[in-house]
């Protein structure tokens, strides 16, 4: 089954532009605080290397760091390090905590449409999901499904969702 809701982000200006710099050196994106208090996580960059994904540990959320300064923050994503920009770089799909079988496992697929603000989910699994990956061609996400049962070894599932109509194939 799939739904869709309007994701709540929101862009901000805080923080400053990106810095110049030589063909081939580093170079600032931004200058935002993102953390608030909390300790960031980890980050993706998006494939054209124009904008930075960041999580929080222990917090709900995302926020979306634009290379000219401006953010964007989607409190209803909970993800911890499982998620991965799209290869077109439209979105991110993410793993969603809430798994059935260990506290802070993660229960469903997502895919966040960061130019629509929109939140897609592509699955949701019996079991506690684990890894993910997209083709690269952005069509399908790879995945595991893990499959608790009483009284037998846990049962493992490598699974692929197709982006555009959420079928599993």
């Amino acid at each position: 089954s799939s739904s869709v809701s309007q994701a709540r982000g929101t862009r901000s200006g805080r923080g400053g532009a990106a810095a110049p710099s030589a063909p081939g050196a580093g170079r600032t994106l931004a200058t935002n605080d993102v953390s608030g208090g909390s300790t960031v996580h980890n980050y993706r960059t998006s494939p054209a290397r124009d904008r930075v994904a960041v999580a929080k540990i222990g917090e709900r959320g995302l926020t979306v760091i634009h290379s000219d300064g401006q953010t964007q923050e989607f409190p209803e994503v909970s993800t911890t390090d499982a998620y991965q920009w799209s290869p077109d770089g439209r979105g991110i799909a993410y793993l969603e905590l809430g798994g059935v079988a260990l506290e802070g496992s993660f229960s469903s697929i997502k895919y966040l449409d960061v130019i629509a603000n929109t939140t897609t989910e592509l699955y949701h699994a019996d079991g506690d999901l684990n890894g993910l990956e997209w083709s690269p061609d952005g069509e399908h996400v790879y995945f595991m499904e893990i499959e608790f049962h009483p009284n037998d070894a846990p049962w493992f599932h490598l699974r692929k969702v197709d982006r555009r109509d959420n079928k599993k194939v």
